[in-house]
């Protein structure tokens, strides 16, 4: 697939109107910076949130809206847990997976599902932490959203 360039800040204030109502007016930055072998990268808090994408990505547009809400959903879910994430691989992987799950139930399982089918042998180092793409689309056959 051709890379294409999208405009990730306005994507991400669309997915605050539609599906996060709760950030709104939250100081959200979006940075969009190259990254070797990486989608995304996370999100970090403390009142105001920065969300980093690479600049550098390929896939469909539902695709990248859905690991854009699934960092979203970090702001969400990351608690007084967020230290840990970086220091205890089960906990990290517990989040990742937590993070998945709100993402699906926000609606966003197809490209959660699309991004990982793609992408599982790129990102082998990091896909244990994430729902498998089988995952993926079980979890959200199980509560209607697929």
């Amino acid at each position: 697939m051709s890379k294409q360039k999208y405009n990730h800040p306005k994507i991400v204030d669309a997915l605050i109107e539609k599906s996060f109502p709760e950030l709104k007016g939250k100081k959200i930055f979006v940075f969009e910076i190259w990254m070797p072998k990486k989608y995304t990268a996370g999100v970090t808090g403390l009142g105001i949130y920065f969300v980093t994408i690479n600049k550098d990505h390929s896939g469909t547009l539902g695709e990248l809206k859905a690991v854009l809400a699934h960092e979203l959903c970090h702001i969400i879910t990351l608690g007084p847990r967020n230290i840990l994430y970086w220091f205890n691989k089960k906990i990290r992987r517990d989040i990742e997976r937590e993070t998945d799950k709100e993402a699906i139930r926000r609606g966003y399982a197809r490209g959660l599902y699309g991004f990982w089918k793609k992408n599982k042998r790129r990102y082998s180092k990091i896909s244990q932490y994430y729902l498998s793409p089988e995952e993926i689309r079980s979890y959200a056959k199980e509560i209607g959203k697929w």
